[in-house]
């Protein structure tokens, strides 16, 4: 039975959780036996315990670092705050992948937002796999990505050298090869982009395949959705997922009244606010996270910060979205998202005046929405060929070593 390892380095939220659990349900029924090395394993723990699979917590930096750079316009300085712009910190954080993966021992490995795992795993005779959407997925170029701003190629390239010189002093004291370029850290033998074209944060790529968007797995401890009250019958009925954030309190209360039907789920939701609202009657404000697969089939406007995950979800279903993106990664995907004509991205300045509008001119966006789901490719069944391939990554793998 061949161990299949998934690793979750960096990022937040279910998106990883609900992915690698969709690839882990797979996985299993396929006969293979599987580790998941995680990010926040106690959260992992509660979100698979129905799965027979051994969980271990991934090294990782927890607090943003003294010296973060406030701007992250190139994908070098998206990995300088985690940990590879501190040479000390890096050089913990190679050492203490390469000795957990080493004493798993994967014959094959999957690397969700986890550049360290595959950075220390090159020099071993595994399969490697890069799974994720287009912001975890980066091409193995050089240099990597530029993500926004007026930044020169120069500069990039003089922050990837740097960070290349502490990789490489580390990966020596371990006695592996060294990285001739920053960017090869992603060069693995097959990338699982869970994505759509139009929804690729750094932008649509040639000659590469998209394997779509996986569904999320019914989450056992989902809140039901209710039904819009008779009397909003005819009127806009929305859904916010939301953070607690400074400005969440004045959303709040807009949304509180706009005079329509909506519910609203707050994750890590202050107590104080929560008993604000808890029994208001313009909103209905929910304690756990709702099925989406049921909010979509009655909500016509979803407003969320822009994780990838519930974008792919409302833009498939046909439902327009208003996005309040808090970091990088979420800006990427709701200037991708605006781009379809479905959906608006704006600042937290400006959610009263643009949700007002969106809700004026809520029938064009339905209508951009409807034409988008008709072009888009999807797939039922899309972690389908990623099996076919990882079987054909583990025979290749069994003749290699036959030999």
């Amino acid at each position: 039975m061949a161990h299949i390892v998934l690793a979750w380095e960096l990022g937040g939220g279910f998106g990883h959780l609900n992915r690698l659990l969709s690839l882990a349900q797979e996985l299993l029924d396929a006969g293979y036996r599987v580790s998941l090395v995680a990010r926040d394993a106690e959260l992992a723990r509660v979100h698979f315990r129905h799965l027979p699979i051994a969980i271990y917590q991934a090294p990782h930096i927890q607090e943003e670092l003294p010296g973060s750079l406030a701007q992250t316009p190139a994908y070098v300085h998206v990995l300088f705050n985690v940990g590879y712009g501190d040479p000390e910190i890096l050089g913990c954080l190679v050492r203490d992948w390469f000795y957990l993966l080493a004493e798993l021992s994967p014959d094959l490995l999957i690397a969700d937002h986890a550049p360290t795992a595959l950075m220390v795993s090159r020099d071993w005779d595994i399969p490697r796999i890069n799974y994720g959407d287009g912001f975890t997925c980066p091409a193995p170029t050089s240099p990597l990505p530029v993500l926004h701003g007026d930044i020169s190629l120069n500069d990039v390239l003089q922050s990837e050298w740097q960070i290349l010189g502490w990789c490489n002093q580390t990966l020596e004291q371990l006695g592996l090869s060294p990285l001739e370029w920053l960017g090869q850290i992603y060069d693995v033998d097959e990338v699982f982009l869970m994505t759509w074209p139009e929804l690729d944060h750094l932008g649509h790529r040639e000659q590469v395949c998209y394997h779509g968007v996986q569904p999320p797995p019914p989450r056992f401890n989902s809140q039901s959705y209710n039904a819009p009250p008779l009397q909003s019958c005819g009127m806009p009925h929305f859904f916010a997922y939301l953070k607690q954030t400074p400005w969440l309190e004045s959303q709040l209360q807009v949304l509180s009244s706009l005079g329509v039907y909506g519910e609203v789920y707050v994750k890590d939701m202050a107590h104080s606010l929560r008993e604000q609202y808890i029994c208001r009657h313009e909103i209905r404000l929910l304690t756990e996270p709702a099925d989406m697969h049921a909010v979509l089939l009655g909500t016509d406007l979803v407003i969320s910060h822009g994780g990838h995950e519930l974008t792919a979800l409302c833009l498939q279903a046909g439902v327009p979205q208003l996005h309040v993106p808090l970091n990088l990664e979420q800006q990427l995907i709701a200037r991708r998202c605006q781009q379809t004509g479905t959906s608006l991205s704006v600042e937290p300045h400006q959610f009263e005046e643009q949700l007002h509008s969106m809700l004026h001119n809520l029938r064009y966006y339905s209508d951009q929405a409807e034409q988008v789901v008709e072009k888009l490719t999807v797939s039922p069944f899309p972690l389908r060929r990623c099996l076919v391939l990882i079987d054909h990554w583990l025979q290749v793998k069994q003749a290699v070593n036959a030999d």
